[in-house]
This record gives structure tokens, C-alpha cells and sequence, in this order.
């Protein structure tokens, strides 16, 4: 895995519409619900990069469910970037968990806070699916605040 440049692990239910979506970004790896890559995405959350880090965290409750929620609960308390967090806590509450230290989400919605108006449309797209399925009570009014915020952010 050190030899991808970002590791863009996108978990979309539909394959064959989110790769014609994703084709045209090059050199980046793309994993459409396969379990083929769970070792890849275990190997991810040890990475020296935090994207590869915080992608992999979703991608993997995404992909092993359950399966993953010792991972995610170590590499969520472990996240250095923001990004890193928010992505690790979508993967929790994805499975339905809580975040460690923080049940009221509160870090959670500094961290949106900080930049996620910045980052590219789909991990935009991925804080505001989460948010606004997930069982957690205060999520759907989170992904509420941020849905009109990020109507309005660059699209990149």
C-alpha cells in the first residue's frame, strides 16, 4: 500500500455506476464493496498517511460490518488529522457504535467544524450519508446544519 499516492476507499452499494463515476481519477484505488481488498484496508489503518488511514476506517465498516468494530474502535482514540477522526467516526456510527469519549458527538462536530467545507465532494457526500442514516440521535440533525453548506462548497 505504500505505493499509492491516496487510497480512496469509496464503499458504494451500486459497483457498476460508482466505477463509471471514479474511472477517470487515475492512479487512485477504488473499492466497491469486495472483500477481495479486506486485508489491503486492515493494512490501511497502519498507514503513514492519515487519508489512507481515515478512508480505509470507512471503507472497512462499509465492507466487514461488525467485522471491523474492534479496528475502528483503536484506530478511532488513535486518529492524528481531523479528517482522519471525522472518517474513523463515520465508520463507528455506521455500525451503530458509539464514539469513544464521545457519545454526544461534540468532538465530532468541532472537527466538521474545522474544514470539511474544504474536502472534496465525496467525503462530503460520505459525512452527510452517514449522518444521515445512521441511529444516533443528534446525527440527523448534524448532517441538517452541513447539507447547505456543502451545496455551496467547490466541487472537487
Amino acid at each position: 500500500m505504500s505505493s499509492y499516492d491516496f487510497f480512496l476507499a469509496h464503499a458504494e452499494p451500486d459497483a457498476a455506476a460508482a466505477e463509471q463515476l471514479y474511472r477517470h481519477l487515475p492512479g487512485e484505488t477504488h473499492v466497491f464493496n469486495d472483500d477481495r481488498f479486506l486485508n489491503e484496508l486492515h493494512q490501511g489503518l497502519t498507514s503513514t498517511q492519515w487519508q489512507i488511514r481515515g478512508q480505509c476506517a470507512l471503507a472497512l465498516s462499509r465492507i466487514d460490518g461488525m467485522n471491523a468494530h474492534a479496528a475502528l474502535r483503536r484506530s478511532y482514540p488513535q486518529a492524528g488529522a481531523t479528517q482522519e477522526r471525522i472518517l474513523a467516526a463515520l465508520g463507528l456510527l455506521s455500525l451503530g457504535q458509539e464514539l469513544p469519549g464521545d457519545p454526544k458527538l461534540r468532538r465530532l462536530r468541532t472537527d466538521l467544524a474545522r474544514d470539511s467545507h474544504q474536502y472534496m465532494r465525496l467525503v462530503m457526500k460520505d459525512i452527510l450519508k452517514v449522518l444521515s442514516t445512521c441511529q444516533h440521535p443528534q446525527a440527523t440533525d448534524i448532517a441538517a446544519a452541513w447539507e447547505g453548506i456543502y451545496s455551496e462548497a467547490a466541487d472537487y
